[in-house]
């Protein structure tokens, strides 16, 4: 089962839209590994792993698909479709644009989630703290 993307993802995302015009046929093949955070080791081994695939000849989308925790199937069919298209970039941005909103989306449920959370423990709080009281 595939994970959702975390933001280094949208960051590999950003980085692939904002090179592929410059890359012809390897989106991938400009990206330089500084520009992504050091602490995101994971992401700098699949890009790598994605780069070297496409050097050697394989297809961008098949790339992208040897890499499923990363790159879910709709993420792989939608690169696909944009090369045999030949509107690979505009994939990249639809996709990039989808994985900001879904972020976004993901941010607003956590942040509208934190004020029933606290609510719910300051009750608990002090429906244990009355009935501690109402024993003694």
């Amino acid at each position: 089962m595939h994970q959702p993307f975390e933001c280094g993802s949208i960051e590999l995302i950003e980085l692939a839209k904002g090179n592929v015009g410059r890359a012809a046929t390897l989106p991938l093949g400009p990206l330089r590994l500084s520009d992504i955070a050091d602490d995101d080791k994971k992401l700098k081994d699949v890009i790598i792993s994605v780069r070297k695939d496409t050097e050697s000849g394989m297809a961008f989308s098949e790339a992208l698909g040897r890499h499923p925790k990363v790159f879910g199937p709709l993420f792989s069919s939608m690169v696909k479709a944009g090369e045999i298209g030949g509107v690979l970039e505009d994939s990249l941005v639809r996709i990039a644009d989808q994985l900001e909103k879904e972020d976004q989306l993901r941010r607003q449920v956590r942040s509208a989630m934190v004020y029933p959370a606290v609510v719910l423990t300051v009750a608990l709080v002090v429906m244990v703290q009355t009935a501690a009281t109402t024993r003694a």
